[in-house]
């Protein structure tokens, strides 16, 4: 198992060594419905943005940049068939950790969009927005620096909640809580070992729970059911030789099985060549009862 998350943590550490902090983008459920089209193009240029200051998109990372739009003020201007409504929209960027719930940078960026609707303009007001923006930069660049800064200083006090976290068997909570830590921290080496340990723990618990619902797949002969889940357990975890005991018995009962079942055949053949012999020998008897009976013919037999 250390040498499995010695070999992951060599691997993290190469993949993103030119870029020692990580953010994920995210916003509230109920943001989501009516803002797709405008949340995906904004994820790519906040992405790239973020990339040109050293910062990494991570999919799911508990640091977060949330953004929201916000209309701020609306003009009409009439021409043609169609009233065109040029909107000014703030772009509002905020940088949280949502497990601790500590907020590291905020910033409001003012932008211009027309359209016919509101939706559009939103659209037409963030095509005018490059990942050049200075605006931008700026704000990637002071939020980084704010993480890093926060977890140099708390690192202890994070290892701890998370080490709390997982006593209580919140494993995932405990392991998200670890992640995307800056890599570029004097005891970053401390976040790696707690890890370790904590997917320990989350492994033994995942493995004991495995076992228990496959022995009683077992305990109902349903071995395939059985053998489905003892697979899916790490040949690393604490219980892995409980989970190769269990699959050696369910291969011992599936041969007995097998060779009983083989067993009934066989004899179900056995019986079924008796009653063969039985009926070929009934129906000589009566084809003899009748030979020995015709009047033309006497048959010699001794």
């Amino acid at each position: 198992m250390k040498k499995i998350f010695l070999i992951a943590a060599a691997l993290i550490l190469s993949v993103s060594s030119y870029c020692q902090i990580a953010f994920s983008i995210a916003v509230p459920q109920q943001d989501i419905a009516d803002n797709k089209e405008h949340l995906t193009m904004l994820k790519t240029k906040l992405t790239s943005a973020m990339s040109g200051v050293n910062v990494r998109h991570a999919d799911y990372c508990p640091i977060v940049v949330i953004p929201t739009t916000v209309v701020a003020d609306k003009n009409t201007i009439e021409g043609g068939l169609k009233t065109i409504t040029v909107y000014d929209i703030e772009l509002n960027l905020s940088v949280r950790h949502i497990i601790l719930g500590t907020g590291f940078a905020e910033t409001s960026i003012q932008l211009r969009g027309e359209g016919y609707s509101e939706q559009q303009a939103i659209m037409s007001a963030l095509r005018k927005l490059t990942v050049n923006d200075p605006r931008l930069k700026q704000f990637f660049s002071d939020a980084a620096k704010k993480v890093t800064d926060y977890y140099k200083t708390q690192i202890q006090s994070i290892i701890n909640q998370a080490n709390t976290l997982a006593v209580q068997q919140k494993y995932g909570t405990a392991l998200a809580l670890l992640e995307c830590c800056p890599k570029d921290i004097e005891e970053y080496d401390k976040v790696l070992k707690a890890m370790e340990d904590i997917y320990k723990q989350y492994q033994t618990k995942n493995c004991t729970q495995i076992l228990q619902t496959a022995k009683g797949y077992m305990a109902m002969r349903e071995y395939e059911s059985a053998l489905s889940l003892l697979t899916t357990i790490d040949t690393q975890s604490s219980c892995s030789s409980d989970a190769s005991a269990c699959i050696k018995d369910i291969e011992n009962k599936i041969r007995k099985e097998i060779e009983k079942q083989e067993a009934i055949e066989k004899q179900e053949r056995a019986n079924e060549f008796e009653l063969k012999k039985q009926a070929i020998s009934a129906v000589e008897s009566v084809a003899k009862a009748y030979l020995q009976k015709q009047p033309n013919y006497f048959y010699i037999v001794k």
